[in-house]
């Protein structure tokens, strides 16, 4: 007998293959319709219109339809980011404004598709007379820069709330730096058509070489030191970290692939040089090496985030192999969790509040004994570290619900109780608890019934 075992799909990766292929659909449909269109000479230009059209109303369908969710979460992020210096800055926030730096082409084209059809194409007797390609560079500059200004002010505004200037001033610098690439980029462009009859005569043009030498050589190394977290000294894998998750020729392979698509502009610029290809052609190939590169970038980042949360007990390792319920994997809860990077997700059984006001209680119970039931019997510290004061009771605060910590000592939810109050309390219950009780006895088989639904 023969039997076939397949393996579980990550319902996740199922939703996000459907409608990458939906969409990839979309734009095939259009690509040939526009081909047909353009080849009949019958309002060719209106497809990618149509498309793109078709785009925006699928964003900003107020159905509860079509990945309603996943719509309005990814909306609500992106007006995080469009506000970062007024508004608190969570993982997905700055997470989400790093992929829209590699989709800088993206944004130029969109601001390119609004210019062409409101003013080259002639749908019935166009009057503008401004063309797209050199109309201003002013416009085309603030495009460029918007996506390096939105981390700008995210580093900012983390600098604020937690006035730290390392990370956060120094990776708000290796933002600005694309600020000056862009700004002496688009002086170049516009006065190598006004002053000078070449390139190499302007002096825009060396300093946007510099700028963008300058921006590149930062953005590398703060891609593998601190968002990947390499280059650790005492690693036991030569230039990578004390802890990796995937294999280290993975490790290898980014940092290389990294490095050469940081300094792509350079070969771009010895194609446009050599007269090779065309300008579009180049900016076409990079732009999807670009989200290649973000591609790799984002595995390494995201493994980073989690041992860096690890290690500061913001998160756990232990992953559990029993299959999961299907209310575990729900994407509410992800997303909650990516919003507020100190959520603890609650259970949805919450127990009473007479049960709950038991739970210090039970000190019978071993799963409810704290470790220092176990070894500490005299409440001071015997052998207090420098900077402490000996004899001084130790304190920690038992959470007799879902709340937060007590803000005063008049919360009656919350209490405050010594670690040797409470094993001297628990030493003494299970000594009155042994004299009284008698093994198989109704009481205490009740008790333990009650215990274990608690």
């Amino acid at each position: 007998m023969v039997t076939t075992v397949t393996a579980a799909v990550d319902p996740v990766v199922t939703r996000v293959t459907e409608v990458a292929l939906f969409l990839g659909v979309l734009w095939a449909i259009s690509v040939f319709s526009f081909l047909i269109c353009y080849w009949l000479n019958r309002w060719s230009y209106l497809n990618p219109l149509a498309l793109a059209v078709f785009m925006l109303l699928f964003l900003f369908n107020p159905t509860r339809t079509l990945k309603y969710r996943a719509r309005f979460w990814l909306l609500k992020i992106l007006s995080h980011i469009a506000v970062a210096p007024f508004y608190p800055v969570g993982f997905a926030d700055f997470w989400l404004a790093d992929q829209l730096n590699s989709l800088q082409c993206v944004l130029l084209d969109f601001e390119f598709l609004i210019c062409f059809y409101s003013c080259e194409v002639l749908w019935v007797n166009s009057s503008c007379s401004v063309s797209c390609n050199t109309y201003g560079y002013k416009v085309r500059a603030i495009v460029a820069s918007l996506p390096a200004w939105f981390r700008f002010a995210q580093c900012v505004r983390r600098y604020y709330d937690s006035r730290l200037a390392f990370p956060h001033l120094v990776n708000a610098g290796k933002y600005s730096t694309t600020f000056f690439v862009v700004i002496f980029s688009s002086l170049s462009s516009e006065s190598k058509y006004v002053n000078y009859s070449s390139k190499w005569e302007d002096p825009f043009h060396y300093l946007w070489l510099t700028s963008i030498l300058v921006s590149s050589c930062y953005t590398l190394t703060w891609d593998i030191k601190m968002d990947w977290g390499l280059l650790e000294g005492k690693a036991p894998k030569r230039f990578l970290r004390e802890e990796v998750i995937y294999s280290e020729i993975v490790y290898y392979f980014a940092v290389v692939e990294d490095f050469i698509l940081r300094f792509a502009w350079t070969i771009a610029l010895s194609f446009n040089l050599s007269g090779l290809l065309e300008t579009d052609v180049i900016v076409t190939i990079f732009a999807v090496l670009e989200v290649f590169r973000r591609f790799v970038w984002n595995f390494l980042r995201l493994e980073n985030e989690h041992l860096n949360n690890c290690g500061q007990f913001r998160a756990v390792r232990d992953i559990s192999i029993k299959p999961a319920k299907s209310n575990e994997n729900n994407p509410v809860k992800v997303e909650g969790m990516m919003d507020d990077e100190g959520s603890i997700p609650l259970s949805k059984n919450k127990m009473s509040w007479e049960r709950r006001k038991r739970i210090p209680n039970l000190c019978d119970d071993t799963m409810h004994i704290p470790n220092n039931c176990l070894t500490m019997q005299n409440p001071t510290i015997e052998e207090a570290p420098s900077g402490l004061r000996e004899n001084r009771t130790s304190r920690v605060y038992f959470l007799l619900g879902d709340e937060e910590p007590p803000r005063s000592s008049s919360d009656s939810r919350h209490r405050r109780i010594g670690v040797g109050d409470r094993c001297a309390n628990y030493h003494r219950l299970e000594r009155s608890s042994s004299e009284r009780r008698e093994p198989g006895s109704e009481e205490d088989e009740d008790e333990e019934e009650e215990e274990d639904s608690v």
